[in-house]
């Protein structure tokens, strides 16, 4: 279940302040939806440490000694914990009707969407290339870019 559950990272990038912080996540109360056997689980707990998750268990009272201590708790009651979406056909254009494009923000609207992965093709394959980058070197947020080719207008 911890390899379904991998994507639900990009979750934290839309908790305030989260990112820069050491301490531990947990999130506690969501509801986990199984992909592979087509189920979910209600009441489940994620720990996240070191941008990796750590533990994935039912949260019950008798799991409260996997939660560390200093762990920041985000109460995700109600809400659905899913696998990051991929979206396979992304136009990445760096102007659009004579407006340039504010990449940094393109990019992070895929993770405000749950799209932790995208396929994109770009007008600028450079500024595709150094945008991927960026995010691989995470000093700029945006889902994993592979780079299909370039789109012509």
């Amino acid at each position: 279940m911890k390899r379904v559950c991998l994507p639900v990272l990009c979750l934290l990038f839309l908790i305030p302040g989260v990112q820069a912080q050491e301490r531990p996540i947990y999130l506690t109360g969501g509801h986990l939806v199984d992909v592979v056997r087509g189920e979910i689980y209600e009441d489940i707990a994620i720990v996240s440490q070191g941008g990796k998750i750590t533990g994935l268990f039912f949260d019950f009272a008798y799991n409260e000694g996997l939660i560390p201590e200093d762990a920041v708790r985000v109460d995700v009651s109600g809400k659905y914990l899913i696998p990051g979406l991929i979206d396979l056909h992304a136009h990445a254009l760096t102007r659009f009707r004579d407006i340039e494009v504010d990449m940094e923000q393109f990019f992070r609207l895929f993770l405000k969407g749950g799209v932790t992965t995208i396929r994109a093709m770009s007008d600028d394959m450079g500024a595709l290339i150094r945008n991927k980058t960026a995010v691989d070197a995470g000093s700029m947020d945006g889902p994993n870019i592979i780079v299909g080719s370039s789109s012509f207008e």
